[in-house]
């Protein structure tokens, strides 16, 4: 299982906490240090190729475009992941990585589907599943059942509002304006709020020995 770390041996943005601020900011500067650390890995991730299954039969979508395709990929994949309502959605605890490979992924299945499309080829939604090693399910699993349990005592821990807060922000995904116009606050006291609550939860996931082990080398495997 691999460390977490940024592909350049930098601390990852998720450990970062000042870089994570100012990459919620949008920081023009903050930007520029996450694309230059993980612009290799989103490249090999795209390079790589993502296994899909289309009406039973398993295919890899991706492999061998021209260079030009894949600069195109990886710079529309840190557009998406740099959009306002993406810094803000993203926890600061899941290893910044597998979400950057996440999206890169999502990039080459819309780009199989119309692809699919142009030949005229059923590329149905329904018929479509992510399909991973089985090394990467089989350890994917793992970490997804720990990560379950430590989130369910961390959010056990707290009281009612801050339950509240947890639910709609890392369970539904809800962004802190739409978060503050639910509790019927302000979205700078949100804002606070969900900033002590996830430095919390991001030191109660440490202490546990989570992000530790969790796997983020994005090239290989995809959280």
């Amino acid at each position: 299982m691999s460390s977490s770390s940024s592909p350049d041996g930098a601390t990852p943005l998720e450990e970062n906490r000042p870089l994570l601020d100012g990459f919620r900011r949008g920081d023009r500067d903050a930007l520029q240090t996450v694309a230059k650390s993980y612009i290799q890995d989103v490249a090999r991730t795209i390079r790589t190729g993502v296994v899909v299954v289309v009406d039973g039969q398993r295919v890899r979508l991706g492999q061998n475009l021209p260079e030009f395709e894949v600069e195109g990929l990886v710079q529309e994949t840190f557009l998406r992941a740099f959009q306002p309502d993406a810094r803000d959605r993203y926890d600061g605890v899941r290893p910044f990585g597998a979400w950057l490979a996440t999206i890169a992924r999502n990039l080459l299945i819309d780009r199989g589907r119309k692809e699919s499309v142009r030949r005229k080829q059923t590329f149905a939604t329904d018929d479509v599943e992510w399909a991973p090693s089985d090394e990467e399910s089989a350890q994917d699993t793992v970490e997804a059942r720990e990560l379950h349990r430590l989130l369910q005592e961390f959010r056990s821990s707290l009281d009612e509002d801050g339950q509240t807060l947890f639910r709609i922000r890392y369970e539904e995904g809800i962004s802190i304006r739409d978060a503050a116009r639910r509790l019927n606050a302000s979205e700078v006291s949100i804002r606070r709020r969900d900033g002590r609550m996830r430095h919390a939860l991001f030191l109660f996931l440490k202490q546990n020995g989570y992000l530790e082990h969790a796997t983020v080398h994005i090239g290989q495997s995809l959280l």
